[in-house]
């Protein structure tokens, strides 16, 4: 029974990691009776075929965005070229080759993206990576502060409500980065004239931390929720877009161990939410044993190295003003800033 079940169990171990993408998973062929080595042997070059097939999907979708990129910007040079010498009846049309030119150079984009973010899905399922910590307070108030330039552009009011202390996320900073950039894109992009609040949490107890982006816009209907996240699902075919941005995200958070979440906001607006596992709660020093410059108030600069942030946490809602106006405001808040020399800098 021993020399007929061991292979049987072999095999079982082969299915599981070649389900969680584990290349060329193999079992040793050469065990029990013959049809049960037979199958040994079909199962080895079963496997070899998917991870085969996977390696050229991925590497079909890489090299097509990379070998179009060149010849569609030597177009689009040239277009940019005509530009100048084009008579009023051919304006509209060049303007729409333009726009053209400019949706497929986004969707090879999102398409390279996408490739990189599954490969690394699949990369990850295999060999499975010591998690690292970045600070999300600090990651998410930075791209606010990129992202507001196109905010005024379409009239949309950034809120943040970012603890002060921080918060850490058991994923890449640079995966973060992306996520919280496709999010506040698609807020920006779907809701104009609208208010759209950045939200970072984190339920210690259950370990797990969100970044929500949520909007007033018009949203969209409860049954277009669970497409969302579809390849090249558009929400508005007017504006321009690959319709990948949302896949690119829930990839991204899926490979840290997360989940996005799509909710409807009432009376109306959308908002979406990447949970992520969180980190050990940071813990502050004593304010009587805080060394010199070190913040006594628990904000950040307390918990993880590298960050630093004056002020006590502040659960309001913040607007975001020019970098001038806030560091005026930090002046007028700290008469030692204003009385120091090169303390505003």
């Amino acid at each position: 029974m021993r020399w007929v079940l061991r292979p049987i169990t072999q095999l079982e171990h082969g299915l599981r990691a070649v389900g969680k993408g584990v290349v060329a998973a193999h079992v040793p062929p050469q065990q029990g009776p013959s049809e049960v080595r037979t199958l040994l042997t079909s199962f080895n070059r079963m496997s070899d075929a998917v991870a085969d097939s996977a390696r050229r999907q991925r590497a079909l979708i890489d090299d097509t965005s990379h070998q179009l990129r060149n010849p569609l910007m030597a177009m689009r040079l040239r277009m940019d070229m005509l530009a100048g010498s084009l008579p009023d009846e051919a304006r509209d049309t060049y303007a729409s080759m333009v726009a053209q030119a400019g949706r497929l150079q986004v969707l090879l984009d999102g398409m390279r993206a996408l490739a990189v973010a599954d490969a690394a899905a699949t990369e990850l399922a295999a060999h499975p990576a010591t998690p690292a910590a970045c600070d999300a307070s600090a990651t998410v108030l930075e791209r606010i502060d990129f992202w507001l330039p196109a905010a005024a552009a379409r009239d949309v009011t950034l809120v943040d409500r970012v603890p002060a202390e921080p918060i850490p996320l058991l994923c890449a900073d640079t995966d973060l980065e992306q996520i919280v950039d496709v999010l506040i894109d698609n807020a920006i992009k779907y809701a104009p004239g609208s208010t759209v609040t950045v939200t970072v949490t984190a339920r210690w107890p259950s370990g797990r931390g969100r970044v929500t982006v949520a909007d007033d816009g018009v949203g969209v209907p409860p049954g277009e929720l669970p497409h969302l996240t579809e390849r090249f699902r558009r929400g508005n075919h007017d504006l321009s877009g690959s319709g990948l941005g949302l896949a690119i995200a829930e990839r991204l958070v899926t490979n840290n161990g997360g989940r996005l979440i799509l909710e409807t906001v009432t009376p109306h607006g959308l908002s979406v939410a990447a949970e992520l596992p969180v980190g050990e709660r940071p813990t502050s020093p004593p304010a009587d044993s805080a060394p010199a410059g070190t913040p006594a108030n628990g904000g950040r600069g307390s918990g993880l190295p590298g960050f630093s942030r004056s002020g006590g946490a502040d659960t309001m809602p913040t607007i975001w003003l020019p970098r001038s106006q806030r560091r005026r405001a930090r002046r007028r808040d700290d008469p030692a800033r204003a009385t120091t020399p090169g303390a505003a800098s």
